[in-house]
């Protein structure tokens, strides 16, 4: 990774020739964005400048050479950042905004780079929109959660179809982009927006915390097994981990961006665990479980986080005691209470969204 002394030896060629290109007519804010401005980039990386003109006519994109260092020059105009504050001030995680969400995806990149942004001459059209941008932060984190998770949920029925059919190259490549999509998300969840899977490494060093298994996601990446016969179960592992990591996101990075607090990383199949087949849905307009099939379960929060538990890393009674300590009760309505919660996970059993040891093969 990009040492700071490095990095900010190259922004400073960008600020020095971002000054120059704010004297051009028509020009009437700059501001620095890209990877080096996120705190991510490579010894090679560029830094984009953006110019706001009222016509964009008055200046053109282009690429500059500074003492060695590329430079890409972008223009906007006012009313494009009118439009990137219009579209994500009202953008709403809903069931009924999935459209919405497709659309938006062609701008998230903007608005994402403009809340990554550092300004070198500010004028009006930059500062407004910052200003409302950065005020909702919150809403355009959790349009991008609802966003990467139904493009996980919609890819889950190719790679379930492949693996039933036994195709593991096909199940093989949807999982791997799965894989960097809940990637994306879970990083989102703990409130580091900047977009590109290339930057995931970096991205998960400096926000994904200690509890994330990072060189389990590696493998999980990079490191396919030669056998054709282990590469079913590479695929199922691939699907649990990305099952994880949205309910990271979902459960503890929607409301707020703590997604890095998810301590439910288990692969053990000893015990009791979640169904692969099954993948966790929220939107501000409710909670869900999502089979393959389309099915979908209304869950309330509570119940995805006693489902998230269950990640094969202890008996369901341990978890089912866990959740009843956690409720602040009287001892003996606490004991009750993990009573009940131990009924209502074995039901989860016979309803095939908790798998025994043995149920999945």
């Amino acid at each position: 990774m990009l040492d700071a002394r490095e990095r900010e030896a190259k922004l400073a060629l960008a600020r020095r020739a971002a000054r120059d290109l704010a004297r051009r007519e028509g020009v009437e804010s700059v501001y620095l964005s890209g990877s080096l401005v996120a705190g991510l980039g490579t010894s090679l990386s560029d830094v984009d400048v953006f110019l706001i003109a009222e016509n964009e006519g008055s200046a053109r994109p282009e690429q500059l050479m500074v003492d060695g260092q590329r430079i890409d020059v972008e223009v906007r105009t006012p009313a494009d950042l009118d439009e990137l504050v219009r579209m994500f001030s009202t953008v709403s995680g809903t069931r009924r905004s999935q459209d919405a969400l497709f659309k938006a995806d062609q701008r998230f990149d903007d608005v994402v780079r403009l809340l990554y942004s550092e300004s070198v001459q500010a004028g009006p059209a930059y500062t407004a929109a910052s200003a409302a941008l950065g005020g909702q932060r919150d809403r355009i984190r959790r349009a991008i959660l609802a966003f990467r998770q139904l493009r996980c949920i919609n890819a889950s029925e190719d790679a379930a179809g492949f693996l039933r059919d036994g195709e593991t190259e096909g199940a093989l490549l949807v999982t791997h982009a799965m894989l960097l999509e809940a990637i994306e998300l879970y990083l989102a969840g703990c409130g580091d927006l900047y977009l590109g899977p290339k930057w995931i490494w970096q991205k998960l060093a400096r926000s994904g915390g200690g509890l994330v298994p990072q060189e389990r996601l590696r493998a999980l990446l990079h490191h396919v097994p030669e056998d054709p016969r282990r590469q079913a179960e590479f695929v199922r592992a691939r699907l649990r981990a990305v099952q994880a990591l949205m309910l990271a996101a979902l459960v503890r990075g929607w409301d707020t961006p703590d997604a890095a607090d998810w301590p439910h990383w288990g692969t053990d199949e000893a015990q009791v665990h979640r169904n692969h087949e099954w993948l966790p849905l929220r939107m501000d307009d409710g909670t869900f479980l999502i089979y393959i099939d389309e099915r979908q379960l209304k869950a309330s929060t509570d119940a995805l986080t006693l489902w998230g538990a269950c990640d094969g890393s202890r008996p369901m009674a341990e978890v089912a005691a866990e959740y009843a300590a956690a409720q602040g009760l009287a001892p003996d309505a606490e004991a009750k209470e993990a009573v009940d919660t131990a009924d209502y996970l074995a039901a989860q059993v016979r309803k095939g969204l908790l798998l025994e040891p043995a149920a999945e093969g």
